[in-house]
């Protein structure tokens, strides 16, 4: 595949490269649709309107026009309703390719659509004119790209991955063991015909090392077995494993987000664990979950959200977690969109491992020239090497996995193993 002509994920040909995809609507609709974003051109006047102003990832306003208001009106960013279009703006502007836009959309039949998305500020015409859609302009500046002061304080790292337990082949539900708060803990998904939340979540302390993470993932995986220590139940994770319930390993960096460092996740993250997925299963769960760019704001900084829970494999939470530290760390000079493509969207979702295995070893290269040989790039590198050779089996039990069961037995025996004591880690987590 031919490399993107841009600089860099954020670089300065962005506006003009992706103006080319405005141009044509028909495009437009048509990549919004790989990523299950609705758009709309008509509308009745019956509509509800919006109007939100996105700047290198973060939301700056959002004004909304009922039927009977007949202008625009400022509206909070945290009511329920808000917070839905204002997701689907900054997912529309990630799609397409844009730094910063004025987003013009619409509720739908229920649904969000959006209907017109203009670059900001207007380098090829006035957006303040509104030539391509009504509303209001917005507070972003003459230059949206330093309106958000990027943080440039130590970075942490936080995830949240889910899981599922299962025995004998049905779903045992986890908020019948574990509580809504806490390192294990329930996913806020509540099953409408039962009212029970049948994800669990692990929230380790964030860190300040990726390897000081993966040992509080494993330490709360082992806190969470304590709870539970029966046999007969299997631990699993992965896209999806059981029909209809996909699960997430959304990962929290502790630093402001921007345009760039989400495309350079999309490129050097999602595609290696990508190529390493269950294909059916990925393709299924990206129906309604981990669309490309998709990220939530939080008071530490956001969580990247596209990733599949990736605590079936010791090796590949590692390699995951230092392959997001080293992205955070160097997005700048990580110059590859690979999502700059309009096919590579559709791969993407479709699930076709052929056309992004090539792209590994210029991903690679990128990755070498900007970190060096690091502790974290050896990691790195493991998943690197498992995306090429192919898909690997979800289907583990994460308890064995990690190796929570060998260590709790031998805590239990410590005159078989004096060097095994009840604190010590799982010896997965430990490898880091």
């Amino acid at each position: 595949m031919e490399r993107s002509d841009r600089t860099g994920p954020s670089g300065p040909g962005n506006r003009d490269w992706a103006w080319g995809r405005l141009e044509d609507a028909h495009r437009v609709k048509k990549l919004l649709g790989y990523n299950r974003i609705d758009y709309a051109w008509e509308l009745p006047e019956s509509a509800v309107r919006f109007v939100v102003h996105v700047c290198d990832q973060v939301p700056r306003a959002a004004y909304a026009r009922l039927p009977a208001q007949g202008g625009y009106r400022w509206v909070p960013q945290g009511g329920k309703a808000a917070r839905q279009v204002i997701q689907m703006a900054m997912r529309a502007v990630h799609v397409v390719g844009l730094d910063a836009a004025k987003v013009s959309l619409a509720v739908r039949d229920g649904h969000v659509a959006v209907r017109r998305l203009e670059p900001y500020p207007g380098t090829h015409g006035d957006v303040s004119t509104g030539a391509y859609g009504d509303g209001p302009t917005g507070p972003c500046g003459d230059d949206p790209a330093r309106a958000i002061p990027h943080d440039r304080s130590p970075l942490t790292l936080g995830a949240d991955p889910e899981f599922v337990l299962v025995a004998n082949g049905e779903l045992l539900p986890a908020s019948r063991f574990f509580p809504l708060t806490g390192q294990v803990g329930c996913d806020a998904f509540v099953n409408r015909d039962t009212g029970e939340h049948p994800l669990a979540e692990l929230r380790p302390p964030p860190a300040a090392e990726p390897g000081e993470l993966v040992a509080n993932i494993g330490t709360a995986l082992a806190g969470a077995h304590a709870r539970l220590p029966w046999r007969s139940i299997r631990w699993l994770a992965g896209s999806m494993p059981v029909p209809g319930l996909g699960t997430g390993g959304h990962i929290h960096l502790g630093t402001a987000p921007s345009a760039g460092l989400v495309r350079a996740l999309d490129s050097y993250l999602a595609v290696p664990l990508f190529l390493i997925e269950d294909p059916h299963r990925a393709r299924e769960r990206r129906t309604r979950y981990g669309f490309l760019g998709e990220i939530r704001l939080q008071p530490h900084g956001f969580e990247y959200r596209t990733p599949s829970s990736w605590l079936w494999s010791p090796d590949v939470t590692r390699g995951v977690i230092a392959l997001a530290r080293i992205i955070a760390g160097h997005h700048d000079q990580l110059a590859q969109d690979v999502f700059a493509q309009d096919e590579a969207h559709a791969a993407f979702y479709a699930g076709r491992r052929e056309y992004f295995l090539p792209l590994l070893d210029p991903l690679w290269r990128d990755l070498v020239q900007a970190e060096g040989h690091s502790r974290d790039m050896t990691c790195a590198r493991l998943l690197f090497d498992m995306a090429r050779d192919g898909p690997a089996s979800e289907d583990v039990d994460l308890i064995r996995a990690w190796g929570i069961a060998s260590a709790r037995r031998a805590a239990a025996n410590p005159a078989r193993n004096l060097a095994v004591g009840p604190a010590v880690l799982p010896p997965a987590a430990a490898q880091f």
